[in-house]
């Protein structure tokens, strides 16, 4: 058990309409609790981005073969910032299967590192929701993960020459990791969801993506990942099908 707290200063400007400007303290208290069976949950409240907020980030084992990974962020940030805030707490196995870096655990909805696919992008700068919970059963060969996924934007401030919206999504997700030898990988994964939002209405969402890694050598990996997301929407004309196909060659040194 541990006691956190923290403390600072921020200066944050943003050109958008209106005119963003946050100057003030920061601060956050919270606790961490861990297990020696490897388990860990981090509670924080505090404020930054120029509001209150909460932060949760645990990896609770639950039995030998089981565990849980919840985690819930409210911050101040655009499409391109969470994308890249994703890719920063990412790494890969051997493989090139995502890892988390910090909880060293699989990442259970690896496409989000290609495509948030449940809400439609936007450029603007917005207070964003998110909340994960995924349950996850590992095997010697196989690792299965269920789970949902919760995302609420606000905009906050608009890009000139843009427009945004509020918009809101819940989905549920099923990833399937299995090795088929001791070179090569697949990755099958699923997810459904429902968004709303004032401007596009309620939809639907349905994404199904497959992906193949092959280690070549020592440090080279080959993959290829096929997406297909399929969205609905209440009003006519808002159907969107999209189909994608990734390759890539990784070499570590």
């Amino acid at each position: 058990f541990a006691v956190l707290a923290g403390g600072g200063y921020e200066s944050q400007a943003y050109n958008g309409v209106p005119r963003i400007r946050i100057d003030e303290p920061i601060w956050s208290v919270g606790t961490r609790l861990s297990s020696a069976a490897g388990s860990s949950l981090v509670l924080r409240y505090g404020r930054r981005d120029g509001f209150n907020s909460a932060f949760v980030d645990g990896n609770v084992q639950l039995g030998g073969r089981t565990a849980l990974q919840v985690r819930y962020t409210d911050t101040l940030t655009t499409s391109a910032l969470l994308t890249q805030d994703l890719l920063s707490s990412t790494t890969v196995d051997d493989l090139g299967n995502p890892i988390d870096a910090q909880a060293g655990a699989r990442i259970p909805f690896s496409p989000m590192l290609y495509s948030n696919s449940l809400l439609a992008a936007q450029s603007s700068l917005m207070r964003v929701r998110l909340g994960t919970a995924f349950l996850s059963y590992l095997w010697p060969r196989d690792v299965v993960s269920v789970g949902l996924i919760y995302q609420d934007q606000e905009p906050v401030s608009v890009t000139q020459g843009t427009s945004s919206f509020a918009q809101r999504g819940i989905s549920g997700a099923v990833t399937w990791t299995r090795e088929l030898t001791p070179i090569l990988s697949s990755v099958v994964y699923l997810q459904y969801g429902r968004t709303t939002s004032r401007a596009a209405g309620d939809g639907e969402i349905l994404t199904a993506s497959g992906s193949l890694v092959q280690r070549l050598a020592r440090n080279l990996v080959a993959s290829v990942q096929v997406l297909l997301t399929q969205r609905w929407s209440e009003r006519p004309g808002n159907d969107i099908s999209t189909a994608m196909i990734i390759a890539g060659v990784r070499q570590s040194f």
